[in-house]
């Protein structure tokens, strides 16, 4: 289940080294407040971990968020002292999740033998470990992984489609055909500025270890921005790529229309990547 669905029920045996129901709620509803100020959130999970410095329920939350908003030192901390509470095999999942994040794949392996030593049965161990499969290129093994994790907790979890690499190839084209009709001069546009678009199943680990990667993403665009290139540096003249990382976008989705939806807007949002946009603007249009 989800990191903050996972609160305690009960308010038994709690002392003032114990958050309240109250505090507990009030936290859950910051963390989870998709329009917050992340700013002001943090404040208000960094007081909390100080005010209940061994509360696992506080910790969890705070874990959460540190999570999502990638300070992953922190949140693997938080992940430790919640590994005191209900469900220690999640806790532990995730702080092999967060080494993922970060490219450490052999630091989130070893992570992922103590959250099976918890629970081997997890849900989320078991999807995790599908995760650092499909990194390491054993697609049936992850497969397997992913089908565990349906299985346990199908509210959260979800059997990816799988193509060949000549159907997702298809696939792309096609998307490609629909987006060239959808705006004129579509693929003029990138053809002009030497910009290819190319397939990957997964990250290379050369692209992983590198600081300014991220093993999950979805797609990347490689080369000099519109806004980069000048006369005066030749090597902005180079030819960009655009790659689709086929296993991260099919992990993505419940089924090939989905998938094809996320290839879209994958695809359209590296091609901004290319005009020199941020993410900021993305997200303003529905393409982070």
């Amino acid at each position: 289940m989800s990191w903050f669905r996972r609160l305690l029920g009960s308010d038994a045996g709690r002392d003032r080294a114990r958050a309240g129901n109250n505090e507990l709620d009030a936290l859950e509803r910051a963390v989870g407040n998709r329009r917050r100020d992340d700013a002001a959130v943090l404040k208000k999970v960094r007081k909390a971990a100080r005010d209940y410095p061994q509360d696992p329920e506080i910790a969890l939350l705070a874990a959460g968020f540190y999570y999502s908003v990638g300070m992953y030192t922190e949140s693997r901390a938080a992940y430790r002292l919640s590994a005191n509470g209900e469900d220690p095999a999640y806790a532990l999942t995730m702080i092999a999740a967060s080494h993922v994040e970060q490219g450490d794949l052999d630091a989130a392996h070893e992570q992922l033998i103590d959250a099976q030593t918890a629970d081997p049965a997890s849900p989320d161990f078991s999807f995790w470990q599908g995760v650092l499969h499909d990194l390491d290129g054993r697609n049936k093994a992850a497969m397997a992984c992913y089908r565990r994790a349906a299985l346990a907790d199908p509210d959260e979890y979800f059997v990816p489609p799988r193509l060949s690499e000549k159907e997702f190839q298809g696939l792309v084209h096609k998307v490609f055909r629909k987006l060239e009709k959808k705006y004129e001069g579509f693929g003029q546009d990138l053809q002009g500025r030497n910009v290819d678009v190319q397939v990957q199943s997964t990250p290379t680990r050369a692209q992983i270890e590198d600081d300014d990667f991220h093993p999950l993403w979805l797609g990347v665009f490689e080369g000099a921005t519109a806004v980069e290139r000048s006369i005066e540096d030749p090597w902005s003249a180079m030819p960009g790529r655009i790659i689709l990382f086929q296993r991260n976008l099919e992990r993505d989705c419940r089924n090939l229309k989905e998938l094809a939806q996320q290839v879209e807007i994958t695809l359209l949002h590296e091609v901004a990547h290319a005009h020199g946009r941020e993410e900021d603007w993305m997200e303003d249009r529905g393409l982070a």
